[in-house]
C-alpha cells in the first residue's frame, strides 16, 4: 500500500494510511484515494557475449496503471560476431527483443530472464577446379551464442565424361579429398572462410593378352588420372606369356606390331589391351649341322679354324633365297655361308676384271655383285645379308690340298656382301679333300663325292682366290683347279655369309624341300 493520493491515477500518497489528518474552517471537504504500487524487475544474463551495460532493469506499476517498461542493456559481442539482441534461452536463435528496446511489463508479469545473443555467419566457396560443374559456389552457417561449431554441404560434382568425381580438395590438383561431395562440412568460431576445389578421377586398366599363348600370363595394371590430368604412367610388365616354337617379341596395341617394350613406361589415357607379338622361332644352322654330324659324321668337314662345311655327294644342304634354290656351303662363326644351286644357274658371264689386277676388291666382279647384283635381290632377303670377311689370300700353287689351300687364303681378308667361291670352299664339298691334290678332282671319285662339281662338263667357273702374278685368279675348269688371266671371261656363282639371326622356319634340306628361311 502507498496511502491515499488526490487522484486515482496518482503515483505518490499525499497521506499516509492511518495517519491524523487536520481539518479547518476553510476546509470544505473533498476526496482522497487509496493507492498501492508494485515494482516488476527483469534479469539479463551476458550469457557468452563479451558484456552487457546492465545485468536487470525494473519499473513500478501503480493503482490505475495496466504496464510499466523499462529498457533491454546494450550488448557487446564476441569477437568476430554480431550482437542478436536478447531471447528467452542462453541457446536461442532467435531474438525474443532488441539491445537498448523499450520493454513493457504489465500486472501478470512475474519477473524473468532474458539472455543475451550474438551470432557469427561462416561462409566457404566452392571451386568447380577441372571438373564439368558442381552444383553450388558457395554455402553458409551461423554459430549461435552458446554453438561451438555450424555445419553446410558441400556440392554435388559433375564430372568430366569418362571421369568419376572424387570430391573436394584444399588444392586444385589434390588426388584426395578433403571431403566427399554432397558431404557435411563443419565450421567452428576459428573457421575464417576458405575454398575447397571439385576433383575428379579416371583409373586406367591396362591388360595383357597372349596373342596365340600356348602358357602363362602378364598381370593386368593400373593407374589413375586426376583432375586434369589426361594420361598417367606405366612401366610394362615383364612377358609372363610363352608360345611354343615362336619368340616374344614385345607387346602392341594391335596383333602383329610391337608398339611397348617391357620395362618401358608409356603415358596412357584409356583402358588399353595390349597383344604379345611373336616371331615364329626358326631352327639355328648350329643346331642343324649338329644333328647331321650325330647322324653322318662324314658329311661334315671341320677346318683349321672350326668352321664346319658340308662335303659328300649330295648333302640335304638345299636352301630357298630370293626365290632361288641356293645351298649351305656351311657354318662359319656364327654366318651361315650360301652358295647359288647349279651350273646353268649362274649369274653372268663376265670377266674377273676388266683390268690386268687380282685385288678382289677393285675387281669388276666385285663391284658388281656387291651393287648390281646385290640391289637386285628382294628387300626380304637382302635384309639376311651379312657384310661378311672374304679369305683373298694369294697361293704360289694350285696342286695343293683343300686344307693348304685353307691355309693360303686365310691370309689376307677384305669385307663385302656378295663374293665368290673360295679355292677351299670348293675343295671342302668333295670328299677328296682327304686324299687328292685340287689340281686332281677331275677324276670320278672326286665329281661324284663333291657337291658343288658339275659331273665333268666342261664349265669354267670363277673362284675369288688370286693366284700368285698380278693377273692371274683360280678357276674351276671341267672340275679341276687351274688358274688363268683375270681378263678372261667365265661362269661365276655368287657366294654370301648370312646374319647370325637368320634362322631356318622348316623345311629338310632336300632338293623338293629345301630350308625355309627367316630373319629372326
Amino acid at each position: 500500500q502507498q496511502g491515499f493520493g488526490t487522484a486515482a491515477g496518482s503515483t505518490s500518497a499525499t497521506v499516509a494510511q492511518n495517519t491524523s489528518m487536520s481539518l479547518n474552517n476553510t476546509t470544505t471537504g473533498g476526496m482522497y484515494y487509496a493507492l498501492n504500487s508494485r515494482v516488476l524487475t527483469w534479469n539479463f544474463n551476458k550469457n557468452t557475449v563479451s558484456a552487457i551495460s546492465k545485468t536487470s532493469a525494473s519499473c513500478t506499476i501503480w493503482s490505475t496503471s495496466g504496464s510499466c517498461t523499462i529498457t533491454t542493456p546494450t550488448i557487446t559481442p564476441q569477437a568476430n560476431f554480431t550482437q542478436q539482441g536478447f531471447g528467452t534461452a542462453a541457446g536461442s536463435t532467435s531474438a525474443t527483443v532488441a539491445q537498448n528496446a523499450s520493454m513493457t511489463l504489465n500486472n501478470t508479469t512475474t519477473g524473468g530472464t532474458y539472455y543475451a545473443l550474438n551470432s557469427r555467419r561462416l561462409t566457404w566457396n566452392f571451386n568447380k577446379g577441372s571438373v564439368s560443374s558442381i552444383s553450388k559456389t558457395t554455402d553458409g552457417c551461423t554459430i549461435w551464442s552458446t554453438g561451438a561449431t555450424c555445419t553446410i554441404s558441400a556440392p554435388t560434382i559433375t564430372p568430366v565424361s569418362g571421369y568419376t568425381g572424387n570430391g573436394f580438395g584444399t588444392t586444385s590438383t589434390a588426388t584426395s579429398a578433403t571431403i566427399a561431395a554432397s558431404g557435411t562440412i563443419t565450421l567452428s568460431n576459428t573457421s575464417n572462410g576458405g575454398t575447397y576445389y571439385g576433383l575428379q578421377k579416371k583409373t586406367i586398366t591396362i591388360t595383357y593378352n597372349g596373342n596365340g599363348a600356348t602358357s602363362g600370363s602378364t598381370a593386368s595394371q593400373s593407374c589413375t588420372m586426376y583432375n586434369a590430368n589426361t594420361t598417367c604412367a606405366i612401366t610394362v610388365n615383364s612377358n609372363g606369356f610363352t608360345r611354343t616354337n615362336y619368340n616374344f617379341q614385345g607387346f602392341g596395341t594391335g596383333t602383329t606390331t610391337v608398339s611397348h617394350n617391357a620395362g618401358t613406361s608409356y603415358s596412357f589415357s584409356n583402358n588399353t589391351t595390349l597383344y604379345a607379338i611373336w616371331k615364329l622361332k626358326g631352327t639355328s644352322i648350329s643346331d642343324i649341322i649338329s644333328d647331321v654330324m650325330n647322324s653322318s659324321p662324314d658329311s661334315i668337314v671341320i677346318d683349321s679354324d672350326g668352321n664346319k662345311r658340308y662335303t659328300g655327294g649330295s648333302p640335304n644342304n638345299y636352301v630357298s633365297f630370293n626365290g632361288e634354290k641356293w645351298r649351305i656351303i656351311g657354318l662359319f662363326g656364327d654366318k651361315m655361308k650360301i652358295t647359288k644351286e647349279g651350273s646353268y644357274h649362274t649369274m653372268r658371264n663376265d670377266v674377273w676384271n676388266n683390268v690386268a689386277s687380282n685385288d678382289w676388291p677393285k675387281s669388276s666382279l666385285y663391284n658388281h655383285l656387291n651393287t648390281t647384283y646385290y640391289n637386285s635381290i628382294n628387300e626380304t632377303y637382302r635384309n639376311m645379308i651379312a657384310n661378311g670377311e672374304w679369305q683373298v689370300g694369294m697361293p704360289d700353287d694350285y696342286t695343293i690340298t683343300a686344307s693348304e689351300m685353307y691355309e693360303y687364303e686365310k691370309k689376307k681378308v677384305v669385307t663385302g656382301y656378295v663374293g665368290l667361291l673360295n679355292a677351299a670352299d670348293y675343295g671342302y664339298a668333295s670328299k677328296c679333300y682327304k686324299t687328292h691334290l685340287l689340281s686332281q678332282y677331275g677324276l670320278s671319285f672326286c665329281i661324284d663325292s663333291g657337291w658343288l662339281n658339275f659331273g665333268g662338263n666342261r664349265i669354267r667357273q670363277w673362284l675369288i682366290t688370286p693366284f700368285a702374278g698380278e693377273f692371274k685368279a683360280l678357276y674351276v675348269d671341267s672340275d679341276y683347279l687351274s688358274f688363268g688371266s683375270v681378263t678372261v671371261s667365265a661362269y661365276c656363282r655368287p657366294v654370301m655369309y648370312l646374319k647370325p639371326n637368320v634362322y631356318i622356319k622348316s623345311g629338310t634340306g632336300t632338293y623338293l624341300d629345301p630350308f625355309i628361311l627367316i630373319l629372326d
